[in-house]
């Protein structure tokens, strides 16, 4: 009732039509470099919850930024050992 009341119809109102993404270039590199900050520190882990209240985006974003785009960088890969030539 109170929207009828307020805008005369039940129906949705027409949006702006900007699409808002918080994935950008310089978002995942603000999460890389804080969460390549804590690699020299012990005990130093900021859960995703601490990192999307300091960078001020939401928590869902964080997480899909570092499973999907931080993970192809900072995946361990195996390679073969190359020793003194003996």
């Amino acid at each position: 009732m109170q929207k009828v009341d307020k805008f005369g119809s039940v129906d949705r109102r027409v949006s702006s039509g900007c699409h808002h993404s918080t994935r950008t270039v310089e978002t995942t590199d603000d999460i890389a470099d804080l969460v390549q900050s804590q690699n020299d520190q012990l005990h130093s882990h900021l859960t995703v919850r601490q990192l999307s209240h300091e960078l001020s985006i939401p928590r869902a974003s964080v997480h899909d930024i570092i499973k999907q785009d931080l993970t192809k960088v900072f995946k361990k890969k195996k390679c073969t050992r190359v020793d003194g030539g003996e």
